[in-house]
C-alpha cells in the first residue's frame, strides 16, 4: 500500500493531524483502536480488506472532532517505515 503525501515528513504529519495507532482488534471489516490516549474509549474504522492487518500493528489515522460528542475518522494505511523505531515503538501515539 502506497503511503500518502501527508504521512511521509514530520512537519507533514503535524501540520495534518496523522498519529499512529495501534490494531487492539479486528471483527466484522473494523479496526478497532485506543481513541483518546486517557480513556478506555475505543474507536472503530472500517476497512474493505481486513487481511490486510493485523493485530497489534500501526496505522495511521486522522481523527477530526467536530464537537465533545462528534468526530470523524479517516484511514491513511499503514504507518511508513521511517516513522517505525527498531524496538518495535512508533514516534506517534
Amino acid at each position: 500500500m502506497e503511503c500518502k503525501r501527508e504521512q511521509n515528513t514530520t512537519p507533514l504529519r503535524n501540520q495534518n493531524n496523522v498519529k499512529a495507532y495501534r490494531i487492539l482488534d479486528i471483527k466484522d471489516n473494523h479496526l478497532y483502536f485506543q481513541l483518546w490516549l486517557n480513556s478506555d474509549e475505543q474507536g472503530k474504522v472500517k476497512v474493505s480488506m481486513p487481511e490486510e492487518y493485523t493485530i497489534g500493528q500501526y496505522v495511521d489515522l486522522q481523527i477530526i472532532r467536530n464537537s465533545r460528542t462528534s468526530y470523524q475518522i479517516h484511514l491513511l494505511g499503514k504507518i511508513p517505515a521511517a516513522f517505525i523505531l527498531a524496538d518495535g515503538r512508533n514516534i506517534a501515539i
